[in-house]
């Protein structure tokens, strides 16, 4: 991996091979990366490249990856999840592009999780899940966790998936203890009536979540809502949906405010749902 002489502490992304290196590194993940350069995934998988994934879940990604305001356009995999298999570091000043992403289990576009981590300036276009049965995905992490994620934009994902027992959010299956701002999800389309799912996320816990939009799109689920499922110890401001939900049993906004006597209640300020809902009769596989 190359190290630029005029920023001594980020070294060189340029290639797919130095991303796919990067995967196997495990000395270097808690160093810190700048991508010089767009890069195209797909000649290097037409190549023969192996499938790869950053880090493990074991020993999550701790540094810095700059995108440098450049874009990865065609990750694919069906084994790993996301390009970060778990992250506790900085992500930031990157897009993704047409990333294909099959796995079983926590997956999700840019990271499979994230814990204690920061992700900003991020964009996600036209992701792509079949994976979505037992599984938390989301359209750039699964799952994130006493994180900050802002400025995030994800365009046009799908989620296709007739299994069930999945959650599902267009930024993230679940969050908890994490601030959320400064979030767009666009022309959503979920098709996958066995799972759950929420335009943002499918359940926020204990996290505070300002200045979101869900832009059109279209929702097919158990059971959800167009902003999020469930709600639990969170504060929501100026988030709002447009998504059509068709499901079983939702909510415009939210599909349900969950609290616990010892619980502190959640808040809801300036929200809008401008949706229309259309109720389900599923088949009995999905019957509640």
């Amino acid at each position: 991996l190359s190290r630029g002489l005029g920023d001594v502490y980020k070294r060189q992304i340029y290639n797919p091979q130095q991303l796919a290196d990067l995967a196997g590194a495990q000395p270097a993940w808690s160093r810190n990366f700048i991508q010089c350069t767009d890069i195209e995934l797909e000649p290097y998988y037409a190549a023969g490249g192996d499938e790869f994934s950053i880090a493990t879940g074991e020993e999550p990604f701790s540094g810095q990856y700059d995108g440098g305001e450049r874009t990865i356009d065609g990750f694919a995999t069906e084994v790993r999840g996301g390009l970060f298999s778990a992250l506790s570091g900085t992500i930031q000043n990157l897009s993704l592009r047409d990333a294909v992403v099959a796995a079983d289990g926590t997956h999700g576009g840019l990271a499979n999780t994230a814990d204690g981590a920061s992700i900003s300036n991020v964009r996600v276009v036209a992701p792509y899940f079949d994976e979505l049965a037992g599984n938390e995905v989301g359209g750039v992490v699964g799952i994130l966790t006493d994180s900050t994620l802002t400025n995030v934009d994800v365009e046009s994902p799908v989620f296709d998936d007739y299994g069930y027992w999945g959650e599902v959010g267009g930024i993230a299956a679940r969050v908890a203890g994490s601030t959320v701002s400064n979030v767009v999800v666009s022309d959503l389309d979920v098709d996958a009536p066995g799972t759950y799912a929420g335009g943002l996320f499918y359940e926020s816990r204990r996290s505070d979540v300002s200045e979101g939009w869900v832009d059109g799109g279209l929702i097919i689920t158990r059971a959800g809502g167009g902003a999020v499922a469930l709600i639990r110890e969170s504060s929501f401001a100026n988030v709002e949906t447009s998504a059509e939900v068709r499901a079983y049993t939702a909510g415009g906004f939210a599909y349900g405010l969950q609290q616990w006597s010892w619980e502190e209640p959640s808040v809801i300020t300036d929200c809008l749902a401008a949706v229309s809902y259309t109720h389900l009769t599923l088949p009995t596989i999905y019957s509640v």
